[in-house]
């Protein structure tokens, strides 16, 4: 055997001594023993073989060693004789090892705050629930015992209220979602009927906003490349993908221009997926702010406008649809509006509700 400087300087081992192959596994970790000759043994078989093991030296301590070994053959083929390597990697495992462990505690402090905030939002509700009951009851006897100023006062709390409350809703629905507390209801949910029901409570902001709101039923499949009859089952959580859809619903309203559009379409995806697209002609979004779309509380600069918000319904909506096997993006220009689209699997089996609802027009608008 013969030895360069540096492996020998790296093993700790005395050049004077011409150290055997014995001596030099006497160092390795006990716990890695094993590992080494049945690497050793496969360049034999293989003519090539590396790994990472554990040495133990008397001045150092443990290191660690990246080791490479190449069978060299005389003229007939026959092994002749075994070149091996040997790399310190001491420093870059302490960083691996360095970086594990502040991953873990990373996810660890994710996880308590979540646990927190799912605390938190439990013990705000109680008390806001109170105030807001009673609220209303003020506001159900304003006619006996409320002047007009303090009548508009009280619905000046029951708004901050209601605003309040959706904030810590959302909240709560976050940190159930990084607890891995929440559970999904997959099953055959109507597009139709669910969408419809999400325009309905949508329509007070459209006309406050003097939008036009439009929904096209005339899906497309994008497999064939021709249009369809649309009344489709999606396989989802009926609560969660309302909640999603009233959530892009509400920001292409509340991000958009008075007087502008909102357009709802759909498409079947390789007749697996339904597309569902929800176009504004809103503000849009630069790449940079696309890149930040999803972060939790980062409301890319709408904190300068009227619209209230703590930036992460978005996320929540992503969080919600990937839990159902679906799939949230985005096409967005700056100045331009953008469009989100839903893709969630269709049901496959035939639907009698689908069926058995009547037929409407192709396009419903809100003005």
């Amino acid at each position: 055997m013969t030895w360069s400087q540096q492996a020998l300087e790296i093993l700790g081992l005395d050049e004077a001594k011409e150290p055997s192959l014995k001596q030099a596994l006497q160092y390795v970790h006990p716990d890695d023993v094993e590992a080494v000759h049945h690497s050793m043994n496969q360049a034999l078989d293989s003519g090539y073989s590396a790994s990472d093991f554990r040495i133990v030296l008397p001045d150092r301590g443990v290191c660690w060693v990246h080791s490479e070994r190449h069978l060299l053959r005389d003229h007939k083929g026959e092994p002749a004789s075994l070149r091996g390597t040997l790399q310190d990697i001491s420093e870059r495992k302490r960083s691996e090892q360095a970086l594990a462990k502040a991953k873990d505690e990373a996810e660890k402090a994710n996880l308590a705050k979540s646990e927190f905030l799912s605390s938190m939002s439990h013990e705000l509700r109680t008390p806001l629930n109170a105030i807001m009951g009673f609220g209303q009851l003020l506001q159900m006897n304003s006619s006996q015992n409320l002047s007009p100023q303090e009548l508009e006062n009280t619905e000046e709390v029951l708004k901050a209220g209601a605003h309040l409350l959706d904030l810590i809703n959302e909240m709560l629905d976050l940190a159930k979602v990084e607890s891995g507390h929440i559970t999904l209801s997959v099953e055959p949910v109507n597009i139709d009927v669910l969408v419809n029901e999400c325009l309905d409570l949508m329509s007070p902001l459209a006309q406050q906003r003097k939008l036009v709101v439009e929904l096209d039923k005339k899906s497309t499949d994008a497999t064939q490349g021709k249009d369809i009859n649309w009344n489709r089952c999606v396989l989802a959580d009926r609560t969660r993908l309302k909640q999603a859809l009233l959530n892009l619903l509400s920001n292409a309203i509340k991000y958009n221009h008075n007087n502008g559009s909102v357009t709802i379409s759909f498409a079947i995806i390789k007749g697996k997926t339904l597309g569902i697209n929800i176009t504004d002609t809103g503000l849009g979004m630069s790449p940079e702010q696309q890149r930040h779309l999803f972060e939790p509380y980062n409301r890319l600069g709408a904190e300068n406008f009227e619209s209230q918000g703590a930036g992460i319904g978005l996320i929540i909506c992503k969080n919600f649809v990937e839990l159902m096997g679906g799939y949230l993006s985005v096409q967005s220009q700056a100045g331009k509006g953008s469009t989100f689209q839903i893709q969630i699997p269709l049901d496959q089996a035939p639907s009698s509700t689908a069926a058995s609802l009547p037929n409407q027009q192709n396009t419903k608008t809100l003005q």
